[in-house]
């Protein structure tokens, strides 16, 4: 069949295209719904009568039998071993460690400058100051809410904001 050119745009060629049928649904069983007496009613779970209905692990434990809770064990403490967690990770622990340093770097430099004397004062304050450190304070109650909180450990003169 030659083609035709027209300008005519309700011209549309039909093409018949042969599509399988499409499967039926099977039919739902038929549904019965259930009754409630008393919808504010406190309830009671219907366990095997040698079972503790008023223990709340024995609904559990229908579930779970020992070698499924065995398995599962197993298998968390085998995840755990195979990955250990990585300082990159865990940022508590990075904390913690950057404080341990901080600490030794702290009494090594307080052993060269400093020697305990009769009289001890130690004070706390927040410098304002929110640009690019990590361990930024805020405390909306306070003064200066947003900064990083020093201690002062000192026996004699002032210590200089």
């Amino acid at each position: 069949m030659p083609r035709t050119f027209t300008n005519d745009i309700n011209v549309v060629q039909y093409t018949q295209y042969k599509v399988p049928p499409t499967p039926q649904p099977w039919p739902l069983p038929a549904f019965t719904p259930m009754e409630i007496d008393d919808y504010n009613g406190q309830g009671e779970p219907n366990v095997p009568p040698s079972l503790d209905q008023h223990d709340p692990t024995v609904l559990f434990l229908l579930f779970f039998t020992d070698e499924i809770l065995d398995n599962r064990v197993d298998w968390t403490d085998e995840y755990a071993e195979s990955h250990p967690p990585t300082d990159d990770k865990h940022t508590s622990r990075k904390i913690l460690q950057l404080e341990a340093n901080r600490q030794k770097r702290a009494i090594l430099l307080s052993r060269r400058y400093w020697t305990l004397g009769p009289h001890l004062a130690v004070d706390k304050t927040i410098e304002r100051f929110v640009a690019g450190a990590l361990e930024i304070v805020n405390i909306p109650t306070k003064p200066t809410p947003k900064g990083v909180k020093i201690w002062v450990l000192a026996n004699q003169g002032y210590v200089p904001d």
